[in-house]
C-alpha cells in the first residue's frame, strides 16, 4: 500500500492530523510556461482545484475540453474569439 512517506505526504495534502493551516498548497506551485503541457480544464494551474470542478456547467458547454493552457490562450480569450 506504498510507502510510509508517501502516506504521510498524503496526509499532508489531505491536512490530516496536520495543524497549521495549508502549508501543501502554500508551498507547492505548477509553472506553466508557454502552457502547453498543462491542460486548461483538468490541471489546477490557478488555485487547488481544476476549473472543470469549480466550473462544472461551463466545462459541460464548452467545445474546447482537451485543450491546453497555451492553446486556449492562442485561441484568444475576448469577445468573438474562439476561446
Amino acid at each position: 500500500m506504498g510507502s510510509s512517506w508517501w502516506r504521510e505526504i498524503v496526509k499532508i495534502r489531505e491536512r490530516i492530523g496536520v495543524d497549521g493551516g495549508s502549508w501543501f498548497e502554500e508551498s507547492i506551485t505548477k509553472r506553466l510556461g508557454n502552457g502547453l503541457n498543462t491542460f486548461f480544464w483538468s490541471d489546477c494551474w490557478v488555485g487547488t482545484v481544476s476549473f472543470r470542478e469549480r466550473f462544472r456547467r461551463l466545462y459541460e458547454l464548452s467545445i474546447h475540453k482537451e485543450l491546453s493552457v497555451g492553446v486556449m490562450h492562442a485561441l484568444g480569450w475576448g469577445e468573438g474569439d474562439e476561446a
